[in-house]
């Protein structure tokens, strides 16, 4: 699996679509073993945490208790995105996925550990609630750079949608997973569940760390950020750049998820209270129910994505939106039945609107933001929800529910998020099926743009080669320096009429013996003087002024490199004058 020494801009046809599969395998099991960790505590919260760390609240306190711990899991999503989405953007999407898979494993393994609060008291749930903040930060660099290794592999813009909806799928994988361990050892452990059963998933994730590096290690970087670092045009602040330029879209992408993201923990993780407090169903039961959900959300998932591809992401989304709404109203109604086959099904099918969101959403967020900024633009739309779906959504249905005692006041809740879904999503640009490996086709300068500009000494009229002496360039009119018109000599110096704030000096200021050219105040730039045996360069100490200047030394002329922002934004400070 060894890829040193490889990079996509070799690769055959063949290849490629090689590297694709792994890119989405890799992509779609790192999101099955993120999810896994971060969604575990979702299952073991209300029927582990409230009793084992809170174990003198009243039961519906207790579990609002559990599932604030389980808040700041998603608190911390956010600030993951902007650190590892900079470090997507600077340093490459593998690299950054290694990280994230590291950081959340490690974390979730340790939650194992944590003694309850019989041992150790309170400190249980203060070092549970550090866990889960450094999951959060994990899971928070995950999403984006998974979503971007298997979409920035597609070979055409047809099929984003599909592809893009496999690492989505890994949600719901994890999900399944997470299931399938809690019933198991909770049928191995019985009446032991609580002192030891519980643990036994959380740590049972150290294996699949181990799987999920094997498998990321093997692939390459993807060719739109391969390309973005031939062009040498990485971004050096991402996330300040994004926020600066894609400040709609951030927001949009946030308040777009609200219709998906807080149903789904209405949906798998608040079910298990209003299923144990209201219903008094069995435990199994609304396992076994949200087991099959997520099996389901196989088919529907990846489908969801497909159909995006034909009829247009945006549109697929809405109706999604739409299906959430009326949904919440006739789940709490099957389950208020407290028959069982009826609560099964109401569970079964309550993913499945969901997946018509959720499906899609990888490519149609990814698409907002353009390839030099997408790492970070993506992750913090897409965590910036948290805060306010996902994080807060178990918390306000127990208390919505402590307060009426009511389900369809919880689906009043789903509604209202599903008008803010459709209101932000309204507002977003559908890029299906557009080429968006480029800058421009977002309206931004396009790579080579971005990099100094590199002239002909020609082109700059002050350059005389062969000259005894330099002189600077009369004034005129079409100068672009906004100084006042100044003529000054003194002694070997020569000031421009027009640009009082460059001096050539004679001498051997520098060690090769080349002339120098002296700094008159704060702003200023040096050049040499070009003669015979000299050239025209920028002071080592000022090279902030090189962006626009021209080196000459003979008959070669090229320009030095420099890429300070101070000379993209000032451009003016660089006269262009002609001859009288």
């Amino acid at each position: 699996m060894a890829t040193a020494g490889i990079s996509a801009r070799n690769l055959s046809d063949a290849e490629h679509s090689a590297q694709l599969r792994r890119a989405v395998v890799a992509s779609t099991v790192g999101s099955v073993i993120e999810s896994y960790d971060f969604l575990l505590y979702v299952l073991i919260a209300p029927l582990v945490f409230a009793k084992l760390y809170f174990p003198s609240s009243d039961p519906l306190v207790g579990t609002l208790q559990a599932f604030g711990i389980y808040a700041v899991g998603f608190i911390s999503r956010p600030l993951g995105a902007a650190f590892f989405g900079h470090y997507g953007d600077r340093i490459g999407r593998k690299a950054t996925l290694i990280a994230t898979l590291l950081i959340t494993g490690l974390a979730t393994f340790a939650v194992g550990f944590v003694p309850g609060y019989a041992s150790i008291g309170i400190w249980g749930a203060v070092i549970l609630t550090i866990l889960r903040l450094i999951q959060g930060i994990g899971v928070g660099g995950e999403w984006g750079g998974a979503t971007l290794l298997a979409m920035e592999w597609a070979k055409t813009n047809a099929h984003r949608g599909f592809i893009t909806a496999w690492p989505q799928w890994g949600a719901p994988a994890g999900l399944f997973i997470a299931n399938v361990a809690v019933l198991v050892f909770s049928a191995i452990s019985g009446d032991q569940f609580l002192d030891w059963g519980w643990r036994v998933p959380f740590w049972i994730s150290i294996v699949m760390i181990a799987i999920g590096l094997w498998i990321r290690l093997g692939i390459l970087e993807t060719p739109v950020f391969q390309r973005i670092l031939d062009q040498q045009a990485v971004a050096r602040a991402p996330v300040i750049e994004v926020l600066r330029r894609h400040p709609k879209e951030i927001v949009l992408t946030a308040l777009a998820r609200m219709g998906q993201q807080a149903p789904f923990y209405i949906f798998v993780a608040f079910v298990f209270t209003y299923g144990t407090t209201v219903l008094h169903s069995s435990r199994e039961l609304l396992l076994t129910a949200v087991l099959v959900a997520t099996a389901v959300s196989t088919i529907t998932m990846p489908l969801s994505g497909f159909i995006s591809d034909r009829i247009g992401r945006k549109r697929l989304y809405l109706i999604g939106a739409v299906a959430v709404g009326i949904w919440g109203f006739v789940y709490f109604a099957m389950l208020n039945t407290a028959v069982p086959g009826w609560i099964f099904l109401a569970i079964v099918v309550s993913l499945i609107p969901h997946d018509m969101m959720y499906g899609p959403q990888g490519a149609l967020i990814a698409e907002c933001f353009s390839p030099r900024l997408r790492y970070s633009g993506a992750s913090l739309g897409f965590h910036l929800a948290s805060i306010i779906a996902g994080g807060p959504a178990p918390l306000i249905a127990t208390a919505l529910l402590a307060s009426t005692g009511s389900g369809y006041s919880v689906a009043i809740y789903i509604a209202i998020c599903a008008v803010v879904s459709i209101t932000a999503t309204l507002f977003l640009t559908d890029y299906t099926n557009q080429d968006i490996s480029q800058e421009e086709a977002y309206g931004a300068p396009t790579a080579s743009a971005l990099q100094p500009k590199r002239q002909p000494a020609t082109d700059y009229p002050w350059i005389r080669r062969g000259a005894a002496r330099a002189r600077a360039v009369r004034a005129n009119r079409g100068s672009r320096c906004g100084d006042v018109p100044t003529t000054k000599q003194t002694g070997n110096s020569d000031f421009h009429p027009r640009c009082p704030r460059f001096e050539l000096v004679q001498g051997p200021e520098w060690p090769t013996g080349f002339a120098g050219f002296r700094q008159l105040g704060a702003g200023t730039g040096h050049l040499q003087e070009p003669d015979g045996n000299h050239e025209v360069r920028p002071s080592r100490a000022h090279s902030w002024v090189c962006s626009r200047m021209v080196v000459s030394h003979r008959d070669r002329t090229f320009s030095p490199d420099c890429n300070h922002a101070y000379c993209e934004q000032k451009p003016a400070l660089v006269c262009e004058h002609g001859p009288r």
